[in-house]
C-alpha cells in the first residue's frame, strides 16, 4: 500500500480491520470439519523446556544462561516460547534468560476462566519461583502488551522493556470487534476450523510475514499442535470475552521504565505508525527493520538479538 495512504485507511485494510474479517470469513467458509481437542500439555512441551507450578497452574518455560540482568521473553498471541530460541540462545551467552508460554497457549495451562490480567500474575509468579528480583521483559505483539501491563502493575520488578511489534492498545476498534465476535458462536467455530487444517495457519503466517520469510513445516506444526490441546477453545473464548479496553486504555502513558521499541517496517497487523507512536509515548529509541513483517525475532533473529544486547549494555 503506498506510503501516502491515510493512516485510517491503512488500519481499516489491515489485519485489525477488513483483513482480519476476511481471514475469519476464509475459515468459516472452509469445508473442513472441526477436529476435537485431544492433546495434553505434555504432548506439546519441548524437550528442552519444563513445567513449573504458578498459582496452581502449570507454566512451560525454557531457562538458559547466567548473568544479570535476567531477560524474560514473552511471545505473542497463539505463539510459543520456541519463537525466541535463536535470540534467547544468543543472549544466554551473557545473561540469564527465560522464555515462557503464556497461560492459554502452547504447553501452559488452559484456565477455563481466563483474563488478560492473569498473565501479569503469571510473569511475576515465574520471577518469584525462579528467584528473579528484577528482569528485562522482551515482548512480541501480545507479549509486548503483557510486558507493559507488568511494568505498570509492578514497576519495581521490571529493569527495562524491549517491545517488538507490540500490541499496546493502538487500535481500540479491533478489541471491540473481537469482544463482539467472542459473544457469538463464530469464534468457537473459527477455532475449530483452525484445528482442522494447518493450512489456515500457513495462510495467516503468509499474510503477516514478508515474502522472503521461509515458513517451514516445523514452524506450522509448532503453531498448530498447541491448538489441539484440551481446553484451548474455552480458554480463548474466555480471554476474548474479557472487557475489551480495560487493560489497554492509556497503557503506554503510565510507564516509566527504560525501553526500546523494535518494529518490522512491513508489519500488516500492528503498522509502523503504531511503533513510532509507542516510542514517542515511552520517550525511547525506535529501531525499524526494513523488509520485515510482524515477526522480527523469526525473520531477523540475529538483528533482533543485537538490538536487545545493545539495550542491555546501555542500562544503568
Amino acid at each position: 500500500m503506498p506510503s501516502n495512504t491515510p493512516r485510517w485507511l491503512r488500519t481499516l485494510r489491515g489485519f485489525t480491520g477488513l483483513g482480519g474479517l476476511s481471514w475469519l470469513a476464509s475459515m468459516l467458509t472452509s469445508r473442513t470439519p472441526p477436529q476435537p481437542e485431544d492433546l495434553t500439555l505434555a504432548d506439546v512441551l519441548p524437550a528442552d523446556a519444563r513445567h513449573v507450578d504458578i498459582l496452581g497452574q502449570p507454566v512451560a518455560l525454557r531457562e538458559v544462561g547466567e548473568g544479570d540482568p535476567a531477560v524474560i521473553f514473552i511471545h505473542g498471541f497463539a505463539e510459543h516460547l520456541g519463537i525466541w530460541r535463536p535470540v534467547q540462545d544468543c543472549l544466554a551467552q551473557t545473561h540469564r534468560t527465560v522464555a515462557l508460554d503464556l497461560w492459554g497457549f502452547a504447553a501452559s495451562a488452559r484456565p477455563p476462566r481466563a483474563r488478560p490480567s492473569d498473565w501479569v500474575n503469571e510473569v511475576v509468579g515465574v520471577m518469584d519461583t525462579l528467584g528473579i528480583a528484577r528482569a528485562v521483559l522482551v515482548g512480541h505483539s501480545l507479549g509486548g502488551r503483557v510486558s507493559l501491563m507488568t511494568a505498570r502493575a509492578h514497576p519495581e520488578r521490571v529493569a527495562g522493556l524491549v517491545l517488538v511489534d507490540a500490541d499496546w492498545g493502538q487500535a481500540p476498534h479491533g478489541y471491540v470487534l473481537v469482544w463482539l465476535i467472542a459473544h457469538t458462536p463464530l469464534l468457537a467455530w473459527a477455532l475449530g476450523k483452525v484445528r482442522a487444517d494447518p493450512g489456515h495457519i500457513e495462510r495467516t503466517m503468509q499474510r503477516l510475514a514478508t515474502p522472503d520469510h521461509v515458513i517451514t513445516p516445523e514452524i506450522i506444526q509448532g503453531l498448530y499442535r498447541p491448538r489441539c490441546v484440551q481446553g484451548s477453545a474455552a480458554c480463548w473464548q474466555s480471554l476474548a470475552q474479557a472487557p475489551p479496553l480495560r487493560d489497554v486504555r492509556g497503557l503506554a502513558d503510565s510507564i516509566h521504565r527504560p525501553a526500546h521499541v523494535l518494529w518490522g517496517a512491513a508489519d500488516p497487523i500492528v503498522p509502523l505508525w503504531a511503533g513510532r507512536k509507542l516510542a514517542r509515548k515511552l520517550g525511547c529509541d525506535l529501531t525499524v527493520l526494513d523488509a520485515c513483517g510482524h515477526f522480527p525475532q523469526e525473520e531477523y533473529p540475529e538483528r533482533t538479538a543485537e538490538v536487545v544486547e545493545a539495550f542491555l549494555a546501555g542500562l544503568p
